[in-house]
């Protein structure tokens, strides 16, 4: 005889074999901004996970680094998310690479910065128009959820000088579809 799950062992074995978990660094350095904001502070976060939806029997076990920047023009206080920017891409402040309809704040204390974000949740599909540079969405917000970057960070320091990633430092940066 045999058992249903039998059937089904290869489905059930690659997806629950299957993960994603972020670690983010418990510092960050405050350096100058671009394209009209005077601060920028990246959130370096390194990345592991296992499964491939292309080949579901891919085991190995993936890193990655990558990062959250945000763009802000004050860096004493609260600062509300309708005033900073949010983006995956180092220096990339304008839509559609950046994140819209954010909530919450950030907050900068005496040797250190707290990050309180909220993202959108849609349900549907969006789809970026080159032609007239807007987003093409048949989908609504249902809601909002916590960035996982989001925690209290150490500020190491508040640079003077603009980045200028090395080699290695730009092999870890999410490619970037905008000037810089």
């Amino acid at each position: 005889m045999i058992l249903p799950f039998k059937r089904y062992s290869p489905l059930v074995l690659s997806l629950s074999g299957c993960y994603q978990k972020d670690t983010f660094d418990s510092k960050v350095i405050i350096r100058p901004g671009t394209k009209g904001f005077t601060h920028e502070v990246q959130i370096r976060g390194h990345g592991e996970g296992r499964g491939n939806i292309h080949n579901t029997f891919d085991w190995e076990i993936h890193h990655w680094d990558h990062s959250y920047w945000l763009y802000v023009n004050n860096i004493e206080g609260a600062v509300a998310a309708n005033d900073l920017v949010l983006t995956s891409y180092w220096r990339c402040v304008e839509s559609p690479w950046s994140y819209s309809n954010v909530k919450g704040h950030i907050e900068f204390q005496p040797g250190k910065v707290i990050v309180a974000i909220d993202l959108p949740r849609y349900s549907g599909t969006a789809n970026y128009n080159q032609e007239t540079k807007e987003w093409d969405t048949q989908a609504a917000l249902i809601g909002h959820a916590p960035l996982d970057a989001n925690g209290t960070y150490t500020i190491a320091s508040v640079a003077d000088q603009p980045w200028k990633p090395t080699a290695e430092e730009a092999k870890t940066l999410e490619v970037a579809p905008c000037k810089r």
